[in-house]
């Protein structure tokens, strides 16, 4: 089986930057807040269960980055070679970069998760992945 890369692009949890359509009724605090818990939620879930060989945060702001393994916490601790800058540009030429970065570094298989992604499962044929996910070819 090829190696699977899940690669989870997030925004950094800041007030009214993320989740602004929760507002109101949530304060923008309240949105970040949630904001947060979500991608610690698919953090958990994507490194639990195996189902994956590696787990990227992709994070933006780019100068977030050590601020999103502070996120991460004890729990879901993120290597710091796993937390990645989205870079410029727009979210296609993002996801594109960090594709090509995960293929670089060995995946074989990459599939690309938000912060509020749902959860993913192994079944008894084999990995089942969210819709998002891009199979790869070499």
């Amino acid at each position: 089986m090829r190696p699977t890369t899940a690669l989870i692009f997030a925004k950094y949890p800041r007030p009214r930057r993320v989740n602004a359509r929760m507002t109101p009724p949530l304060t923008p605090e309240e949105a970040a807040e949630l904001h947060a818990h979500a991608l610690r939620a698919v953090l958990q879930r994507a490194r639990r269960g195996g189902l994956y060989d590696r787990v990227v945060l992709a994070g933006t702001p780019d100068n977030d980055v050590p601020a999103f393994a502070a996120l991460a916490g004890a729990t879901t601790p993120i290597p710091p070679g796993d937390i990645w800058p989205q870079g410029d540009g727009d979210l296609g030429q993002c996801l594109i970069r960090g594709i090509r970065r995960a293929l670089e570094e060995g995946a074989g298989i990459v599939t690309l998760l938000g912060a509020d992604s749902r959860p993913c499962r192994r079944t008894s044929s084999g990995p089942r992945w969210p819709a998002s996910t891009m199979p790869t070819r070499r």
